[in-house]
């Protein structure tokens, strides 16, 4: 029988209740009709029938005893799920975090990559440039230059953008100190967390997206005031203000999906090629460095073999 039935039932039992002892008989036929047609009370509507009536009220009795222990199978239930949620959130969080570490070394080496990279690979196309259009004068026709061209442009496009980009060099106790306030900001303003200190769920993901710019781009007094703000704030545990099975197993399944969708996105992610070149570099200055001598001697090789007689 649902839950409404059931509720339903123990009102009207009180109400046959009441008209029993006060000898009121005939104003209680009309709730025996109402639960007569319910499977579960057919036995408790015929004895009410019949008069019988010190076995009905025992019956019913028996019955909201019955219910009784329902509702504490479920209120098991709930807190079974309840604690599965909390996990799952907790879950998260942490694969939130792992995510954004992982796209925070994409981006700043991504972003040294074109401030550090970018003017030599240009010097190079742009002689490239100067090449072919010298072959094209002597006759020699080829596609790459246009190619070429577009690269050229794409490249200093990508560090005039880039160089606007401000991520400073941060000593090693201040990555550290910027990874511990992050991991526990993002407690406190992650939509699904259970600590999220916002009822507002879009204000929520508004300041964590705030926060994942910030880790991104090193900007430590940014991540320390959305941090200290954050902490100011009092927790509200969402899930304790609904006590509806139905919301909560909607909650959990939920939950799964976004946990399901950050293990492959995470998974991606590692999977790429920049973070394959990433994770076999242990030394950004070092690999810096050699790029810009490999790049160096290319242009010299290109210069000495095309341009250094005219």
């Amino acid at each position: 029988m649902p839950s409404l039935l059931f509720s339903k039932a123990l009102k009207t039992f009180e109400l046959i209740k009441a008209f029993i002892n006060l000898g009121e008989i005939k104003n209680i036929q009309q709730y025996v009709h109402q639960i007569k047609h319910i499977p579960e009370l057919k036995n408790i509507s015929r004895l009410l029938y019949e008069n019988k009536f010190e076995e009905a009220l025992k019956s019913m009795e028996d019955f909201r005893n019955s219910y009784t222990q329902i509702i504490d199978i479920s209120t098991i239930e709930k807190d079974q799920i309840k604690g599965q949620i909390k996990l799952i959130s907790y879950q998260i969080e942490s694969l939130e975090i792992e995510k954004t570490e992982i796209e925070s070394l994409i981006e700043q080496f991504n972003h040294r990559y074109i401030i550090e990279l970018n003017p030599f690979i240009s010097k190079i196309l742009a002689l490239k440039k100067k090449i072919y259009e010298k072959l094209k004068k002597h006759g020699y026709v080829d596609d790459t230059y246009m190619e070429i061209e577009d690269e050229f442009n794409r490249s200093r496009e990508e560090y005039e953008k880039e160089i606007k980009i401000d991520i400073p060099d941060l000593s090693d106790d201040d990555l550290k100190s910027i990874k511990e306030m992050h991991k526990e900001a993002v407690k406190y303003c992650h939509p699904d967390s259970s600590s999220c200190i916002f009822e507002n769920k879009e204000k929520a993901a508004e300041v964590f997206n705030e926060l994942t710019i910030a880790v991104k781009r090193n900007d430590i007094d940014k991540v320390r005031y959305i941090w200290s703000e954050l902490k100011s704030g009092k927790p509200i545990n969402d899930i304790d203000q609904y006590d509806e099975l139905v919301f909560l197993q909607s909650k959990l399944e939920s939950l799964k999906i976004k946990y399901n969708y950050l293990l492959s996105e995470i998974s991606i992610l590692k999977s790429s090629e920049s973070y394959g070149i990433i994770s076999g570099i242990e030394d950004w200055n070092e690999y810096f460095d050699n790029q810009k001598i490999m790049l160096e001697n290319e242009y010299n090789k290109l210069n000495e073999k095309f341009v250094k007689d005219e």
